[in-house]
């Protein structure tokens, strides 16, 4: 398998090179919904997005395309999973039990991105991470993409 098979947030260059018809700028839930409508009115289209935390092993960000107030419903879950008196008669410290509380809100995070990241497969819209920005050239506007991870390497 290719490393962008394997990867989430990794595009070829040279499927960069070849140019979309849709770049979206940022991974946020209307990002996504960008690339999704673009994708399902037949257009190639590309979301490019700045990690909010480091990916993982996979490249998942946990923060790609969450919904606003995700964190806050993670929170809520692990407050009624968790018995802290009981973690605190089991003499845990605060921070350990801390610690718990925000793992169970990075796992179902990272459960939503990755079923982002497989539902952009599933329609071909390819997913780079990254900062892209608009800029004026000769033929008009181009989208300057540098990839999170390569140095100075940019594609356009």
């Amino acid at each position: 398998p290719k490393p962008a098979d394997l990867v989430a947030g990794f595009v070829p260059t040279s499927t960069l090179e070849e140019g979309y018809d849709v770049v979206v700028i940022g991974g946020g839930p209307s990002g996504v919904s960008g690339g999704f409508q673009a994708a399902l009115l037949g257009h190639s289209a590309l979301i490019v997005d700045s990690p909010k935390s480091e990916p993982d092993y996979r490249g998942v960000d946990f923060s790609f395309g969450g919904p606003t107030g995700l964190f806050s419903k993670a929170l809520r879950d692990a407050a009624k999973q968790l018995d802290v008196t009981a973690l605190r008669a089991q003499g845990l410290d605060d921070d350990v039990i801390w610690k718990q509380v925000t793992n169970q809100c990075v796992k179902l995070a990272t459960r939503n991105a990755e079923g982002v990241v497989d539902t952009l497969k599933k329609y071909q819209v390819d997913y780079q991470q990254g900062i892209a920005k608009l800029k004026q050239t000769p033929d008009g506007i181009a989208v300057e993409v540098t990839i999170k991870g390569a140095g100075d390497h940019k594609g356009d």
